[in-house]
């Protein structure tokens, strides 16, 4: 149990840091000796996904309700989210 807490707090810290979270998560597996850790890995991804999902909730609408009107209202084109969206969509 010590392990997996601490493999979290690995990709909590690691996360946001400009480092790789994914290697630092491989490194610490192999020194405690786990193996087929990848459905380990990939629930810690999507626990990080869903905190800023949580965080960012606000922003997030905020941005979409702004490029989906962009479609209907000109004059929201201008507004940050129009160049949002496209910038993750493209």
């Amino acid at each position: 149990m010590f392990e997996i807490v601490f493999l979290g707090a690995v990709q909590g810290i690691t996360e946001f840091l400009p480092v790789s979270s994914s290697a630092h998560l491989a490194f610490f597996q192999m020194l405690f000796g786990y193996d087929n850790m990848l459905a380990y890995d990939i629930v810690l991804h999507m626990a990080t996904l869903f905190a800023l999902f949580v965080f960012f909730w606000k922003d997030i609408l905020s941005l979409t309700i702004e490029w989906v009107s962009g479609f209907f209202k000109p004059e929201y084109r201008k507004r940050t989210g129009w160049g949002y969206g496209w910038a993750i969509l493209c």
